[in-house]
């Protein structure tokens, strides 16, 4: 069963790309078809860190874990409306056939 249609809205984000003058680099702005939630808890890192969310994102899109996410209507051209991914879970579907990506998302 696909389920694509109930990824209504669209991200954008930035994957770092490399390391220069003390500060990271990202790559070019993408965009992503996206569920998102409004997701205030406390979660636990993959590091085991106790972390703030703020929100949850539903993808099919592989983003890793060191991006920054711009949510829907937000100005990608400032950083400091991003969020960092706190954790990134996935799982497939019983055949084998779709992918999910689980983003929780905070400030840091």
């Amino acid at each position: 069963m696909k389920w694509t249609h109930r990824l209504v809205d669209t991200i954008s984000y930035k994957v770092r790309s490399g390391f220069s003058d003390g500060d990271y680099t990202w790559g070019s702005l993408a965009t992503a078809a996206a569920r998102v939630e409004e997701y205030p808890k406390i979660v636990r890192s993959v590091s085991g860190e106790e972390l703030a969310a703020s929100h949850r994102i539903a993808t099919e899109t592989d983003i890793p874990t060191h991006a920054r996410v711009w949510l829907p209507g937000a100005d990608t051209n400032d950083a400091t409306e991003s969020y960092s991914i706190l954790r990134r879970d996935k799982a497939k579907t019983l055949d084998g056939a779709y992918t999910l990506y689980l983003l929780t998302l905070g400030r840091s």
